[in-house]
């Protein structure tokens, strides 16, 4: 009888610890069912601009170790959005993502540590997790790490591994890259001299807007360098690159203005375009400015105006040659003025300072 009693207590154990473990789901499932809930929940929340909803879902799909929800997160650190402004806490949550494998997070710490935003600058971590990100196919990652290649950031200098990466990203439709490869074949860089490929290249990058690629392309039709030479289109590519406000497209379309470059000869567009390039900080169209100002039997003439462009141009350029040949043209100039137009040149450059 005794026996009989401890073999239905056993029975009814072993049924009892049966039914409970049926009754439990997996701690693992369960937290991918309420991580990926949070995450849907809070892309619902964005999409209504509910933001500081949205983060409480983020928040909480991050703490399940959910790297989509992480990366939603760190977006929101980035801008402030429901969350207190943090770079830190933006960069700790994308490394989070990257580290599981989020090609999109590795693209963003990889930016992070390359502009050193929420952690100190290191570009062996830029080229390591855009590399991640590049080797998964994702395009932006391939062109960055084409970048890095090209300027030897936290990967050994090299021009053909940059256009290895640059052709990736192109293949990919990816019009930044492409004019980075144009550059790399119109001056045979890591790939053989080629301007018919490189105004290819740009040209596909400017029919995607690229508004550098516009720019770079003018220049090829205005020289006949792998297209025919035709003023006329160099002009069009650079009236589109100024419009889209690309400064070196505005200081060649005043040239093409001032010289008559398929268009009819305009000195107030040039100038008019000229100070809108100068007004981007470039030095092309301040020395532009500076020697139109200078030229006699002009309407613009004035003394002061060139001195203080040259000036301008001066301190933009980076030392060396150029640099030193405005330098020496506006002590040329110098000599030639009298106190006032000096001090005037002077008073110039002073208020412009103070509002640029």
């Amino acid at each position: 009888m005794g026996r009989l009693i401890a073999i239905s207590v056993l029975v009814f154990a072993l049924a009892a610890c049966a039914q409970e473990q049926q009754a439990e789901p997996t701690s693992s499932g369960d937290a991918t069912y309420n991580s990926d809930a949070e995450y849907n929940s809070g892309l619902a929340d964005l999409g209504t601009g509910n933001y500081f909803e949205a983060a409480d879902h983020f928040r909480k799909g991050s703490a399940m170790g959910h790297a989509p929800s992480q990366v939603e997160l760190a977006k929101l650190h980035e801008t402030g959005d429901g969350v207190i402004r943090d770079q830190s806490e933006a960069a700790r949550l994308y490394e989070q993502a990257a580290d599981a494998g989020n090609v999109t997070a590795q693209d963003r710490i990889g930016d992070f540590y390359h502009r050193g935003r929420g952690v100190p600058r290191d570009g062996k971590k830029a080229a390591h997790y855009w590399g991640l990100a590049a080797n998964a196919g994702h395009a932006d990652s391939q062109a960055k790490l084409g970048y890095a290649y090209e300027n030897g950031i936290g990967v050994p200098f090299s021009f053909e591994e940059a256009a290895v990466w640059y052709r990736r990203a192109v293949d990919q439709d990816h019009y930044g890259a492409a004019v980075n490869l144009a550059r790399l074949y119109q001056h045979g860089q890591g790939v053989p001299r080629n301007f018919q490929s490189a105004a290819q290249l740009y040209q596909l990058a400017a029919n995607g807007g690229e508004l550098d690629a516009m720019y770079r392309l003018g220049h090829l039709y205005a020289e006949g360098l792998g297209v025919p030479q035709s003023y006329g289109i160099a002009f069009e590519w650079w009236t589109q690159g100024a419009r889209g406000g690309h400064p070196g497209a505005m200081a060649s379309l005043g040239h093409a203005y001032h010289d008559g470059l398929g268009v009819k000869i305009d000195h107030d567009a040039a100038m008019s375009w000229w100070q809108k390039s100068a007004n981007l900080s470039n030095p092309e169209a301040m020395i532009a400015l500076g020697s139109h100002y200078s030229e006699s039997g002009v309407v613009h003439h004035d003394l002061a105006q060139s001195y203080h462009f040259y000036t301008l141009a001066i301190e933009t350029l980076p030392i060396g040659p150029k640099r030193d040949e405005v330098n020496f043209t506006r002590n040329s100039l110098g000599r030639r003025m009298t106190g006032a137009e000096l001090e005037r040149a002077q008073n110039l450059s002073d208020a412009w300072r103070a509002t640029h």
